[in-house]
């Protein structure tokens, strides 16, 4: 469940998404050690720094590490969540669009709507989806989801 946690970026504000990842035994054996200690009413020096600054103690133990891909990012978001949550897969091609497009304007799947039936538009979407069929007379079309 930590680890579902780590990759959908609940942990952002704590380090990159590899490294918590690369020290999530480290941070459950501090977390457990920390718990033990609460217990059975031992305290340490870590515990003194840790009530001035609450994430220095575990700041102290997570390995700073590479993080992931920013697609690899929302890919578990995507797998975990059903949503990309911290930016949307088109954010980097929109730059990448013609200018002709950009000049003219586009229009996320999102902001279709029935106003602008008989109108001609240009979105912008991730393909979810595509399935092949064939009309009666047999000419071939296709149908696909897109999705932001």
């Amino acid at each position: 469940m930590l680890e579902s946690l780590i990759k959908t970026g609940t942990f952002d504000s704590l380090g990159s998404r590899g490294a918590l990842l690369k020290s999530i035994d480290k941070i459950v054996s501090l977390a457990q050690t920390a718990q033990q200690m609460k217990e059975s009413g031992q305290t340490s020096m870590l515990d003194l720094w840790a009530k001035a600054s609450p994430a220095f103690a575990l700041d102290a133990e997570i390995r700073k590490g590479k993080d992931v891909s920013t697609k690899q990012n929302l890919g578990w978001e995507r797998e975990l969540l059903g949503v990309h949550f911290s930016s949307s897969p088109i954010d980097s091609l929109v730059s990448e669009l013609p200018s002709y497009y950009q000049s003219k304007g586009f229009v996320s799947c999102g902001e279709l709507s029935t106003d602008m039936a008989n109108e001609t538009v240009t979105i912008a979407g991730m393909v979810a989806s595509v399935r092949h069929a064939y009309t009666r007379d047999r000419r071939p079309f296709i149908i696909a989801s897109l999705e932001e």
